[in-house]
């Protein structure tokens, strides 16, 4: 194949590669015209002869402090070493990252083990070694190359490679002992050869990293103050005056090494102006919305109260959905989250209006709820309309189980409507940290801890895996589980008595349907028996009970480690409220009871009781004969 030159004169030539390998001299005017695969050809091939290394050695030297190429390495070898970006293993097509000096290769991240130091006390041939020339490590040193090296935290290193240490004690053990010293010396003066180039080598690649990391550290500065201009002048001086220009700069936009061109700032501050809004909206939180998020728990808890007290009788009660599930709707949000300052019987009067169309979202909060348990329950159809899936949710067999790790319930079963008021369902965690690149979701969490956490059972919740331990009190009861209601087996208020459980004492233990399904669960997670419990004919006779005796309560709790006082809820309130349980301590309810009720000594089972929807007690009922 050959190329003929456009013009028949040219003082300017070029080499052109031919198909069987040969140059040939051509005008440079060929140039643009050449596939480019045959160009980069005959520029490689140029590069590669021997006589052309005084090119790759004028290019090295503008390299600041790169040592010297050692004498048994070519120009390009040594390029290929220092600067490229092949892994030299074989079979590796990553790209290099490291420069092992003392082995004269490069790596790549995921071969980094391959050459990583030995532990010397597990070597049988160093052991060898050290007892053939009765050395110590360090003398070894002389002998076999152990760096420097920079190790994967980008710090330098020494140590040895297995293959070095075999081929050492193979080489010494095949030698006679008048020809050791001699092998010794020409050891000696490798070594130190491969330790001076290393130790050069390093030394250059950590002065190159530091300027490298001065210089972006540089570029970041550049880039971080012109926008910290443009954001001030965009009008979010207070955001950054408040949380610190160190904790804002932080977004990758802002941190990024790339210049800040005219058409390059316009876009940046268009992705910035949502982030700095979540700033904004952040800094209102901790300013203005905390305050008033607080007068909205208080005057919340009076609205219901007061709705509660004066209910007609017989009207039935609906638990009530937890504050921030209340206060993150559209009616109270916006009350809160007003722009322009309000005083606060401004903002009790605005609550109060405020809080009467959140009594209908507090409705439908209800529908959503019950039908996101019923699709949980097996036969569910999800046409199904609120009145058939309110119907399911009655039934006695519509249990479910909380699956949070961190559930202190022991597995026991949840219903309709007591699941409300779980805890896990409403728990608000800290994480791991404000997050500089969710400003929003820092904001929400902030909130949460003044309210506590709206209701969510999102991959939480489960039908409980035991459902049949109901169906079995139920079938004892002689009831059908497919139609029998929650609320028609609390009315007759059966007394089934465990035949697992041995009579201790001539005492006979008789429970609740509820707390025989709790007790089969809890103490009988294996049973095996297809009739567990026997059904008391006559239910036993017993005196009143006096609800203020501890020592007639007895708490399933205690098998997780909970005492009785745990959790207690106000008697005063609406049931159910998790504001005011004593959960966050029992002082709390002692003080809410003392101001908001006007009871200077609160008495147990007049003014609270445990929360049985948190820690189940059941009455020890028994027979002495």
């Amino acid at each position: 194949m050959s190329y003929s030159p456009l013009r028949s004169q040219s003082n300017h030539t070029a080499f052109v590669t031919l198909t069987n390998g040969r140059l040939i001299r051509g005008s440079l005017d060929i140039l643009p015209s050449m596939p480019l695969d045959i160009l980069c050809e005959a520029f490689r091939r140029f590069l590669l002869k021997r006589s052309t290394a005084f090119i790759w050695k004028s290019a090295r030297r503008n390299v600041d402090g790169l040592p010297e190429a050692p004498a048994d390495m070519s120009e390009v070898q040594y390029a290929s070493l220092v600067f490229g970006f092949a892994c030299h293993y074989q079979g590796c097509d990553r790209k290099a990252r490291d420069t092992v000096w003392h082995l004269r290769i490069r790596s790549c991240a995921n071969c980094r083990p391959k050459h990583q130091p030995i532990k010397l006390n597990e070597s049988n041939d160093y052991l060898a070694i050290c007892a053939t020339l009765a050395c110590y490590p360090e003398t070894l040193e002389q002998y076999i190359p152990c760096g420097p090296f920079l190790n994967s935290k980008g710090n330098s290193a020494k140590g040895f490679q297995e293959h070095h240490i075999k081929k050492f004690a193979d080489e010494l053990s095949a030698l006679s002992l008048s020809e050791r010293q001699a092998y010794l010396d020409r050891r000696t003066q490798a070594t130190e050869v491969i330790s001076q180039f290393a130790s050069a080598g390093v030394a250059w690649q950590l002065r190159a990293k530091n300027v490298r990391i001065a210089e972006l550290r540089n570029k970041r500065a550049a880039r971080a103050k012109t926008i910290h201009e443009s954001l001030v002048a965009t009008g979010f001086k207070e955001e950054i005056d408040h949380f610190g220009w160190d904790r804002i700069r932080k977004h990758p936009l802002i941190n990024s090494t790339q210049a800040m061109t005219d058409k390059a700032c316009s876009s940046v501050l268009d992705q910035l102006r949502e982030y700095m809004l979540g700033w904004r909206e952040l800094r209102m939180e901790e300013q203005v919305y905390a305050f008033r998020r607080r007068v909205f728990v208080d005057a919340w808890l009076r609205f219901t109260t007061n709705i509660f007290h004066n209910a007609p009788s017989g009207c039935p009660y609906l638990p009530l959905p937890p504050n921030a599930t209340i206060g993150f709707s559209e009616s109270i949000d916006s009350v809160i989250r007003q722009a322009s300052p309000i005083s606060h019987e401004s903002l009790l009067e605005q609550l109060q209006a405020a809080s009467v169309p959140a009594c209908e979202y507090v409705l439908d909060w209800h529908r959503t709820i019950r039908r996101e348990l019923a699709s949980l329950l097996p036969g569910h159809k999800a046409e199904s309309n609120d009145e058939s899936v309110h119907a399911q949710l009655k039934l006695a067999t519509s249990v479910f189980q909380c699956t949070d790790r961190n559930c202190r319930g022991g597995g026991r079963t949840l219903a309709y409507p007591e699941i409300l008021s779980h805890p896990c369902f409403t728990r608000v965690t800290q994480g791991n940290g404000p997050s500089p690149r969710d400003p929003r979701g820092i904001a929400n969490q902030k909130a949460c801890l003044v309210m506590g956490g709206p209701w969510n059972c999102n991959g939480r919740v489960q039908v409980h895996p035991r459902q049949y331990v109901v169906n079995k009190a139920l079938l004892c009861c002689g009831k059908d589980p497919g139609f029998t209601t929650a609320a028609e087996m609390d009315k007759q208020d059966p007394r089934l008595v465990c035949l697992e459980c041995p009579a201790r004492d001539r005492v006979i233990t008789f429970m609740s349907w509820r707390c025989a399904v709790q007790h089969n669960i809890i103490f009988h997670p294996d049973s095996a028996l297809k009739d567990p419990w026997l059904m008391a004919i006559r239910p036993p006779v017993y005196g009143s009970i006096n609800m203020s005796g501890v020592q007639n309560l007895r708490s399933f709790s205690n098998t997780s480690g909970d005492t009785l006082g745990d959790y207690s809820v106000c008697l005063l309130c609406p049931p159910r409220i998790p504001s005011w349980n004593t959960r966050f301590g029992s002082g709390d309810l002692m003080g809410h009871i003392n101001n908001m009720h006007g009871v200077p000594s609160p008495v147990f089972g007049k003014h609270y009781i445990f929360d049985t929807n948190i820690t189940p007690i059941y009455l020890n009922l028994v027979i002495i004969r």
